[in-house]
């Protein structure tokens, strides 16, 4: 699946390409059962796009793998490193516990924000820790992409209560309104 680092070209902010070496193993945390739990985070590559479906399914009902994959290649074809997805997993297991979908994106009132999406967290041995995990990724993204700050949008709210623990607050509301047949509201 993923490696434990990765080597990635991006533009910094005067349009300069820049490499680094970025290692994604998080540091050995205690579970909630006492037991040391290590966590992986890191950016989900082409080749591993079908290992985070059943995530996505979970926090999507009824997603099927067209649409996912569709939805998910532009986000990993980009080579700027401004969108991606992140996925969670402990270090014994191959498949991830957690994703996230992310992009950079622009803001009247805040400049330049990180945009994350669709979060999932499927783990039964502390969820919490993987929640804070993505978080984490995501704060070392935004600023990696001189973005001032990361607005989630919690299309269930299943996640908030944990987000605001991660220092996540309330900004707003997001209402959608479909204006063709086929797009289905909550």
């Amino acid at each position: 699946m993923m490696g434990n680092s990765s080597s990635s070209d991006r533009l910094d902010q005067n349009g300069e390409r820049i490499t680094e070496m970025v290692s994604h193993a998080l540091p050995v945390m205690t579970g909630e059962a006492g037991c040391a739990v290590s966590l992986v985070v890191e950016r989900v590559q082409m080749a591993d796009i079908r290992l985070v479906y059943p995530l996505m399914m979970m926090a999507e009902r009824g997603l099927d793998l067209s649409r996912w994959v569709s939805f998910a290649t532009p986000l990993l074809r980009r080579r700027d490193g401004r969108a991606g997805i992140l996925a969670a997993r402990r270090h014994v297991k191959r498949f991830p516990c957690g994703a996230v979908c992310f992009r950079q994106t622009q803001d009247l009132r805040h400049g330049t924000v990180l945009l994350a999406e669709h979060f999932v967290v499927v783990d039964p041995i502390d969820p919490q820790s993987v929640l804070r995990a993505l978080s984490d990724r995501l704060d070392c993204e935004a600023r990696a992409l001189g973005c001032g700050a990361v607005r989630v949008v919690s299309h269930d709210g299943s996640t908030s209560v944990e987000l605001r623990q991660a220092g996540h607050g309330g900004e707003g509301i997001v209402l959608l309104k479909a204006v063709l047949p086929e797009v289905e509201l909550p």
